[in-house]
């Protein structure tokens, strides 16, 4: 059809992509139509864990399509949601493997999670540090003080270079960490190549990742994120079983700090709560957290505070659970002033310092990255130090 007109040679009707978002079509007698790509827009899709859908271009970089990001969460004794959403608890009390790639596509990138007995009542533990691996690092978020919360950030495990904010590789940036390692500050892991986050606060943690460059490749305590909750119990071996504690008990990683753990210890499950649930529960599904419905619902949190309540009494551990909820949805854009509803869960500020619910996760001062729509709660400096 076209000849030499269009080379190579094309045939007729045969489509083909030029550039800013046109197409050519060849046409009869060496003729050759351009014409602008047009896009409908996709029907929204719903994503198996509760979150929105994120509009994502297409390779072309013309039209665009929904995808259900991989948003995996863990906190108190402790309680998880993969990254399908799929909700269970597990006392195990070894470290274990969150996340890695069950076909390796990015270099030794991996989550895993350390976790201690917390309870003193029943077995049940909680998260005590997150390590991130990545090509030649391995950065680990070590909580140094269980009582008081305070935060430390370690390289390749050695005591003389252990300390990083950030963390560079050959002189670029590896993982961004704004913060000042001080009390219960979030600390955030970025990898902007993988666009890959893991903050931990010391009782909770959170992993996403792009389902663009993850999906259908993720195994560990986290599971497969394919958008299919009866895909995630995924063992080792990659068979599927129905039950994610059984899954999560599969995934203990050698510790020589831990040399009791391995895949074959099963940890002690306590019993179903029988216990009246702590009225700080209520407050999940009540009207302090209605705008939070909206976009996460609340079930998953509700069940690990009616947990807590009743296997950790008189410890507050309630308070986590509202406390990640809150976070999840600020980080979805809903703020949520629920400490002023619950004084059994205060957060104290230093005297020089006021607290804010709904600020940036980081002054602008101390973080220049464009990440204002990541909010949390923190404390600031008062009036009278904002200029200091």
């Amino acid at each position: 059809c076209c000849g030499e007109v269009a080379l190579p040679n094309r045939h007729h009707n045969e489509t083909w992509y030029l550039c800013n978002c046109t197409i050519a079509r060849c046409l009869e007698n060496n003729t050759i139509e351009i014409v602008e790509v047009k896009c409908e827009p996709p029907p929204k899709i719903e994503c198996a864990n509760g979150h929105p859908p994120i509009a994502v271009p297409d390779d072309d970089l013309c039209c665009w399509h929904w995808e259900c990001d991989c948003v995996c969460t863990g906190w108190g004794d402790p309680h998880y949601v993969t990254f399908d959403g799929t909700y269970y608890s597990y006392q195990g009390n070894c470290t274990y493997v969150l996340f890695e790639e069950i076909r390796q596509t990015v270099d030794n990138f991996g989550v895993y999670i350390d976790n201690y007995d917390c309870g003193a009542q029943d077995l049940v533990s909680c998260p005590r540090n997150i390590i991130v691996r990545h090509e030649t690092q391995t950065i680990q978020i070590v909580v140094t003080d269980l009582e008081k919360l305070y935060l430390q950030v370690w390289r390749n495990w050695t005591e003389s270079n252990r300390f990083c904010t950030p963390c560079n590789k050959f002189n670029n940036p590896f993982l961004t960490i704004p913060s000042n390692t001080s009390l219960t500050t979030l600390l955030l892991h970025k990898i902007p190549e993988l666009q890959a986050n893991v903050t931990y606060n010391g009782l909770a943690f959170s992993v996403k990742l792009p389902f663009r460059l993850f999906g259908h490749n993720t195994q560990g305590q986290c599971g497969t994120c394919t958008n299919n909750k009866t895909e995630d119990c995924r063992l080792p071996s990659g068979e599927i079983i129905s039950n994610c504690e059984i899954m999560a008990d599969a995934w203990a990683v050698e510790d020589p700090r831990k040399p009791y753990c391995g895949t074959s210890i099963k940890p002690t499950k306590p019993p179903a709560p029988t216990c009246e649930p702590s009225l700080l529960c209520s407050f999940i599904n009540g009207p302090v957290f209605e705008a939070c419905h909206k976009v996460l619902p609340p079930t998953h949190f509700y069940q690990a505070c009616v947990f807590d309540s009743c296997h950790v009494p008189d410890g507050n551990m309630e308070c986590i659970s509202l406390q990640q909820y809150a976070l999840m949805c600020a980080g979805l854009g809903v703020c949520i002033d629920w400490r002023s509803h619950a004084p059994e869960c205060p957060f104290t500020c230093p005297s020089h310092k006021v607290y804010n619910a709904c600020g940036p996760a980081m002054p602008k001062t101390l973080w220049k990255e464009k990440l204002q729509t990541f909010i949390t709660e923190k404390f600031y400096y008062t009036a009278d130090r904002k200029n200091s």
